[in-house]
């Protein structure tokens, strides 16, 4: 990359660098999926137009399923309603305090529920990055004094009402062995009245600014302080939600002809057979109780609605069935799961496709967070020196758990059945796995402390 930074013109380098190698779909495409105000039932204005009727101009039927929506919602769900475990492999004091450290990082940076917003634009727009930076701000946030606080931003190409997180183009640039080696961050702001473009590249040594306001020009050039690339990017070639449209428009306009019959057949109609014997005695409009006098062989009563929900009802559960059985991600609504009577064993197996469908989503994943778990460790190094030349050798292992309506006790059961009774933790790991306490270490100590001078906690403790 430094070679391109000096004998190419700027031009030319930012024609490299935001000339994507990998094929994505455009968000812009995508949004008309996935936004159900966008959908074709909406902006149909040739079969579904408006119908010009005796009390005025009648606007048809427009209802929208948002399943694209739903399942970005629910995919998301199901891998971080549990939040990632990370499982440190310490093996003395000082990694221990550096695992504290990193610990701080995010639980500063609420990682958990960054997580829930940065995958579900992952899972919606095909792509996401995360930058992580330092500025100035003295602290003991990470169990050590620091001048610089860490933070990071995470960008899709999804607009930020949609994802709540910042909205970017995302440019990756890969060398011939696949590996990262630019990350480029384009972002338009409003100067005066003038839209300007600003590129921002980061390579493993420098980070580069550049600025477009009618040319692109280099804007600022700094050092990169770790050494690396300071962020992070995923992408997938399909959205969650992928080959879910057809189904999802077949709904909208089975439901919204559905409703346009609805409407003008809700009121009775009124069949009159023969001829009246007072030819004035029409029936009026919404009269429901009325007495007419029919000459010899006629007849009057209401007609019988043309209204057949239950076939409508049968082939809209079907499109919706064809719909969470390619995505493998099941209705959890209370009405759906109410309806259908499931308890005990048989609620336990209900997510089983969905979970299935997280082991097929979590490798990509647990690689972008081992990813970023370097690019934090590079930092904490800087914000403190003693550990630059041992923080290096910690290792964490990412744990993604699926959402699951099955109670801890189930495990612990099946645990201690495979054992044959016998402990299968030890003391101190349970109460890790728990996660009611934050420091396990000194909770074990107190714990035997207490067992030691033999407190009694019983509440009615039996007296002389």
């Amino acid at each position: 990359m430094n070679e391109l930074f000096k004998n190419d013109s700027v031009h030319e380098i930012i024609q490299v660098l935001t000339d994507k190698d990998i094929e994505l779909p455009k968000w812009d495409d995508l949004k008309k999926e996935y936004d159900p105000k966008l959908h074709k039932i909406v902006t149909d204005k040739t079969t579904r137009k408006a119908k010009v009727r005796k009390s005025g101009l009648e606007e048809p039927a427009r209802i929208t399923y948002a399943s694209q929506k739903l399942a970005t919602k629910r995919m998301t769900q199901m891998m971080f309603t549990i939040p990632v475990g990370r499982i440190y492999k310490i093996e003395n004091d000082l990694q221990q305090e550096q695992a504290d450290a990193i610990e701080a990082v995010y639980k500063k940076m609420r990682i958990n529920a960054v997580n829930k917003k940065r995958f579900h634009a992952y899972f919606a727009s095909c792509e996401m990055a995360v930058i992580w930076y330092a500025h100035e701000r003295k602290n003991k946030d990470y169990g050590f004094d620091s001048d610089l606080k860490l933070r990071c931003v995470c960008y899709s190409p999804m607009e930020t009402k949609y994802s709540n997180i910042e909205q970017a183009d995302i440019y990756p640039y890969f060398d011939e062995y696949g590996d990262l080696v630019a990350l480029s961050i384009g972002v338009e702001k409003i100067e005066g009245k003038r839209k300007v473009q600003y590129l921002t590249v980061y390579t493993s040594d420098r980070i580069r600014i550049y600025r477009n306001d009618g040319e692109w020009e280099l804007s600022s050039d700094v050092e990169n302080p770790i050494g690396k690339i300071q962020g992070v990017y995923i992408s997938r070639p399909e959205p969650i939600y992928e080959n879910a449209t057809n189904n999802t428009q077949e709904i909208e306009y089975t439901l919204s002809r559905h409703s346009d019959i609805i409407r003008r057949n809700s009121a009775p109609v009124l069949k009159v057979v023969g001829t009246l014997v007072n030819p004035h005695d029409k029936p009026a409009t919404d009269v429901s109780r009325e007495v007419y006098q029919l000459e010899s062989g006629g007849d009057i009563g209401y007609a019988t609605s043309p209204i057949s929900s239950d076939a409508v009802d049968s082939f809209v559960q079907t499109l919706k069935d064809n719909i969470e059985e390619e995505l493998q991600l099941p209705n959890l609504s209370t009405k759906s799961i109410g309806g259908i009577g499931l308890s005990g064993e048989a609620r336990k197996h209900l997510l089983t496709d969905a979970r299935l469908k997280v082991g097929d989503e979590e490798g990509e994943i647990i690689e972008f967070l081992d990813r970023e778990f370097s690019v934090i460790k590079a930092f904490i190094a800087k914000l403190n020196p003693k550990w630059e030349k041992t923080i290096g050798e910690l290792e964490v292992e990412h744990e993604i758990t699926p959402f699951s309506m099955t109670e801890d006790m189930d495990k612990v059961e099946v645990l201690s059945r495979s054992t044959g009774g016998k402990p299968f933790m030890s003391q101190k790991t349970a109460i890790m796995r728990a996660g009611y306490v934050e420091d396990a270490d000194e909770e074990l100590e107190q714990i035997h402390d207490e067992e030691s001078s033999g407190m009694n906690f019983d509440i009615f403790a039996p007296t002389e």
